[in-house]
Parts: C-alpha cells; structure tokens; sequence
C-alpha cells in the first residue's frame, strides 16, 4: 500500500496477494500497471532559505494509513500542505489521482463565524445533501412522470448514496459531533476557543469522507473517550489517511506505517500491519550515507499491529465510528 522510492530507484512495497515485504527495481515497474492514490515524484520543496523535502518518491495506494513524525520545524505540516495542493513544490512533481478528493484539517482551521457551529459541520455534507434534495425531487416527480430518464437517474443517485451512507446523515451527523465534544449546534463560532474550532473543523472533515484525508495532529484538544473514537473511525476509514502526530497510542492503534521527517528526508521507520509470515525486515539505504540528498532511508522492523491499551486508569471507549457515545454530555478539554 506504499512505495518510498530511494537512491538508484529501488522501491519498498508489499508484494500482490501477500503481506510479505520485498525491494524491487524500477526495472521491473512495467510488471504490473499499479494505481496510486497519491506521488511524489523526487520533489524538492524549499521554504526560504530552509529545505523541507529535498529528492523525494513517495507513493502509497487506497487505503493506506500512514503516521509522519519529526522534530518541531522540520516541515510536517507543510508536508501535509503540499499533499493538499495548496502548496507546489520548487521541483519535482506532486499529484493526486485523478477524480480524487483531498481533505485537510490545518492546526489552525477556518470556520464559517456568519454561520452556527451545526451549519459549519454541515458544510461538510453539503454535496449529499444536495443529493438527497435532487432524490426527493424525483421521487414525488415520478408520481405523474415515470420516464426512463428519471428512473436512470433516480437509480443512479440511489448509488451514490449507498455509498455515501446518506441515508442516514442526519444521524450520523448529530453521533459525530457527540462523540468529538462539539460545542452546542447553535453556538456562535466567533465565540469558540482554538480546540473548540478544531473539534467542528475535525467533525466537518470527517462527515465529508474526501478520499485522501490529511490530518495535522488530529488529536489535539480531544479529551481521551473522544480520541478512542477517532481511532476506530480511522482504522475502519474506507479511505487514505495521513496523519502528522506526536500521540504514541494513537499511532500504534492507526498507523499500518510510521513516516520520519527530518533534514528533508522521509524515512519509512515502522510497519505494523500484521504479516502473513514474518518477513525479513526490508532495508535500503543510501550508497553514500553521509549525503541524504536525493534519498529516502527506509528502514522497517515489524512489529504486531494491535490496540494499543491506553494507561490505567483512563476511560476506554465503547462507541462505535460515527454512532457517538450515547449523547453524553460535552466538554471543552481546550480549557
């Protein structure tokens, strides 16, 4: 589900149908057409006199869910900014497929302050909601008109949102905001703390489902109950997650691969998904270790993917993704 291109070309990826790491060359690219969800193609992104990512391939399929960790500075959330498009590298290449939709909670979101915080959250679900209208619609056109036209139609939209799981939003939606400790639905934003806009950023983001979800550390200002359940919706989360985060559990409870960032370079240090038989831990590296430009060190020992137990005495969560914690009442961790 990820490839790290390095020195020379070798690639770093899990063979088809198995769980079994190997290294293959790029040589051997023309074997199989593989459909990622995002590259980087030995870009270079440089901030001021400061280079943040120097040489770097970096591919990954659907489904990947991916930690990147590094010292304060080193560039994590500009990472993350390139990855959304709203940044460009100074060389190289940056995509993501095609008809792929990218979303991205910043450390600082921007809410909507002319609307309430549920109209905020809403936002997130506005496409199926426009959906949904357009169904409606047509089902009470179908009544006088039963034209081919609007059957194909009609059978379409009630495709999309099957997937979408629109049928019942309205609920979904009310358990999301319950479970990350939103501030009351009709609470003017302009009056939010930081971790209160975070917390209705993060719920938007996560109602909206983009493919690609970008996370800069997602569990700031969440109380402990709240991020247990975003760790369960995370690890069912159809989608590619990536995820700039200082939490330990969080990560050994999400992460399948753990991400380094430091001196411009992306380092692969841990795989956690569970291997079919133990493999020998992949290692490529550098011919010449004492330039890191124009290479990735990938380095990865396997280690069991399983929950990791939060410290005693911490509540654990019962809730399921997106069906909340029973309505319990919300706090504001951030204060």
């Amino acid at each position: 589900m990820i490839g790290i291109n390095a020195g020379g070309g070798t690639r770093l990826q899990p063979r088809p149908g198995c769980r079994r790491w190997f290294l293959r060359t790029n040589r051997s690219d023309q074997e199989a057409v593989v459909q990622w969800i995002y590259q980087l193609n030995r870009a270079r992104v440089v901030r001021g006199d400061k280079v943040i990512l120097d040489d770097v391939t970096l591919s990954f399929l659907p489904g990947a869910k991916i930690g990147v960790v590094g010292p304060n500075g080193a560039g994590k959330s500009t990472l993350l900014r390139v990855m959304a498009g709203l940044e460009k590298p100074s060389n190289g290449d940056a995509r993501a497929a095609p008809d792929i939709s990218v979303g991205l909670l910043p450390q600082e979101p921007v809410l909507d302050e002319n609307k309430s915080v549920l109209d905020n959250v809403r936002a997130g679900v506005a496409d199926t909601e426009a959906l949904l209208a357009r169904y409606t619609e047509i089902t009470a056109r179908l009544a006088d008109d039963c034209s081919d036209e609007l059957l194909t139609e009609m059978g379409s939209l009630q495709e999309q949102l099957d997937h979408r799981g629109a049928w019942d939003l309205d609920s979904r939606l009310e358990q999301a905001m319950d479970a990350l400790r939103c501030p009351p639905s009709d609470a003017d934003v302009r009056d939010l703390s930081g971790g209160e806009r975070r917390r209705v950023a993060l719920c938007r983001l996560l109602l909206a489902q983009p493919d690609l979800l970008l996370l800069d550390e997602p569990t700031n200002h969440l109380d402990a109950e709240s991020v247990q359940w975003l760790e369960l919706h995370l690890a069912d989360y159809p989608g590619t997650v990536v995820a700039v985060t200082h939490d330990r559990y969080f990560l050994d409870n999400v992460a399948q691969w753990i991400l380094e960032l430091d001196r411009a370079t992306l380092t692969l240090i841990k795989a956690t998904t569970p291997p079919t038989s133990t493999p020998r831990p992949p290692d490529c590296r550098s011919k010449d270790a004492r330039t890191p430009s124009g290479c990735v060190t990938c380095s990865a020992s396997w280690n069991g993917f399983a929950r990791e137990p939060r410290p005693a005495g911490e509540k654990q969560c019962t809730a399921s993704p997106l069906r909340g914690n029973g309505g319990a009442g919300r706090q504001d961790p951030s204060h």
